[in-house]
């Protein structure tokens, strides 16, 4: 997949393909983190509230997709689309069902699309008597979308009625969310790299982050290497991630923790990082300089 961003912070105009490691060099201020914020917000994208009149790709559906890309973008970089953007940006994608075109202004966000063959979804509503009433259910499968609802104790439940109208709104976001899934197959989930608790081994060692502290092979260490420590955290927050973002991947490892990031993630996973050290950006083929 084939990635175009101009206008988003301070990226002017770059392109870049995600489906090998990519590294994104620049200094402080070049838009690294912004690159990596836009690309989690669209490809991660999740519908919560969309709307849909009917099941076609159609002006609806794209405006359903639209604010979906909105909210997503409000979520990640947690402040109104007003003071993310100044002016007009635009970032395309380009991979094997066609482009889309996610335009984002002040005023909200616009979205094209141009598809390499028909879409349709189909959308199945199935009855469970064993789920309590109001429990819904969503299986999706391509294009294939099954909506289980319970109706155990429906006599005892007021508000039964609305269950359609809730339905419609399931309905809608399932169909959404199984378009992202296609459009971005193989892509989807991304996983931006955080602070994060769990446990994992590195090197034949077992290392715990926890509200407590750390432990290492059960021992709870009150001062922890850095290096350690952000190896952990990218190895976790890389785990269940189709696509991995890392920001200033390079931070705080030495030659060691360097071969475990290129060997457990680099190696086995689609990634997209950030660094200003251009001696680490050389070690890979697809680089993107910002500067």
């Amino acid at each position: 997949m084939r990635v175009t961003v101009r206008g988003i912070g301070a990226i002017r105009d770059v392109s870049f393909s995600i489906n090998k490691t990519t590294v994104i060099v620049g200094n402080n201020g070049s838009g690294k983190t912004t690159l990596l914020l836009i690309l989690y917000a669209l490809i991660n994208a999740w519908a919560k509230e969309a709307k849909l009149k009917s099941l076609q790709i159609d002006d609806y559906f794209k405006k359903a997709l639209a604010y979906t890309f909105k909210r997503s973008i409000e979520e990640t970089f947690r402040s109104d689309i007003k003071e993310i953007i100044n002016g007009e940006g635009e970032v395309d994608f380009e991979g094997d069902l066609g482009t889309m075109s996610v335009k984002v202004t002040r005023e909200g966000v616009n979205v094209g699309l141009s598809l390499k063959r028909d879409v349709k979804f189909e959308v199945r509503e199935m009855e469970n008597k064993d789920l309590p009433v109001g429990e819904i259910q969503v299986n999706t499968k391509g294009t294939n979308v099954e909506i289980v609802y319970g109706t155990k104790g429906k006599e005892k439940y007021q508000y039964f009625d609305l269950l359609k109208d809730i339905l419609k709104d399931v309905e809608s976001n399932a169909v959404i969310n199984s378009f992202l899934d296609l459009f971005f197959s193989g892509f989807r989930p991304a996983v931006y790299v955080t602070e994060t608790k769990g446990e994992v081994v590195i090197r034949n060692k077992r290392v715990a982050i926890t509200d407590f502290g750390v432990f290492i092979d059960g021992r709870r260490y009150p001062v922890v290497s850095r290096g350690l420590k952000r190896i952990a955290e990218i190895l976790l927050s890389s785990k269940n991630g189709e696509l991995v973002l890392i920001d200033d991947a390079e931070v705080y490892l030495d030659e060691e923790m360097k071969k475990v990031l290129v060997e457990e993630v680099i190696n086995k996973k689609k990634v997209v990082m950030t660094t200003r050290d251009k001696s680490f950006a050389s070690l890979f083929e697809n680089i993107v300089n910002l500067d």
